[in-house]
């Protein structure tokens, strides 16, 4: 089965600080996004496509010929960053694997358990329960823990804040489904972006299989946007040791 991984990278990063590109922050020395894209590495994936933006230049030059790239010139949500990529999926069938380019915790095995959870489904993603989920996507279940769907937190109730099951935004799409739901896409809600957790809750509205996947150890499902995010992130790396 063919399984394209695309790592989102064009993020501006403004809460690090830094004058480097969020993703090449090193985490123990590594590039966090390097430790992403080997984590990518599963069985059957193709060589991944990144999708570069700010300080792209830096990002190529990090990565050079080892991978592929699409370019998001504005940034207009996760939806829109995928949307990029869609020339390297158009014609071919298996998953379409998502994964955010800074998440450097993120093990090889929790997505090769994720990419078996979505085999004949039309999408799975993986979440996590966080005692502080500021921040987050909310994940929607139904009264029998069925997926119903994901709301960003700034889009959320009062009620649905209180959720602390989120989406850890990594996704394994069905590759022919994704590219029509990318179709439908709009920028409808009060950021004006183009969310791809629209695209999982129109899957579960046209009542196609969507699995979400609760991963064992939430700290894989954490994003380093800061300086102290990035100095957690080694401390439970070099737990791991």
């Amino acid at each position: 089965m063919t399984i394209v991984p695309i790592i989102l990278a064009a993020g501006e990063g403004k809460r690090m600080g830094s004058d480097k590109a969020k993703v090449l922050s090193p985490v123990l020395g590594v590039p966090m996004i390097l430790r992403v894209i080997d984590a990518a590495s599963i069985p059957g994936a193709e060589q991944p496509v990144i999708i570069v933006g700010h300080m792209k230049e830096q990002v190529m030059q990090e990565l050079g010929d080892s991978v592929r790239y699409a370019v998001q010139e504005q940034r207009l949500g996760t939806g829109h960053a995928v949307m990029m990529a869609k020339g390297y999926l158009y014609g071919k069938t298996g998953l379409a694997l998502i994964i955010a380019g800074d998440m450097p915790l993120i093990r090889r095995e929790t997505v090769i358990s994720l990419a078996k959870a979505a085999t004949g489904k039309a999408v799975a993603l993986l979440t996590a329960v966080l005692p502080d989920p500021t921040g987050y996507g909310r994940i929607i279940r139904d009264k029998d823990g069925n997926l119903l769907g994901i709301i960003e937190h700034k889009d959320a109730t009062p009620e649905q804040l209180a959720i602390n099951e989120v989406n850890a935004s990594v996704y394994c799409f069905d590759i022919e489904t994704l590219l029509k739901s990318l179709e439908h896409l709009t920028s409808d809600n009060s950021q004006g972006e183009y969310y791809l957790t629209d695209c999982v809750e129109a899957i579960v509205k046209s009542n196609r299989k969507a699995v979400a996947l609760r991963c064992d150890d939430p700290s894989e499902c954490m994003g380093a946007n800061d300086p102290q995010q990035l100095a957690e992130c080694e401390r439970l790396l070099v737990g791991r040791l």
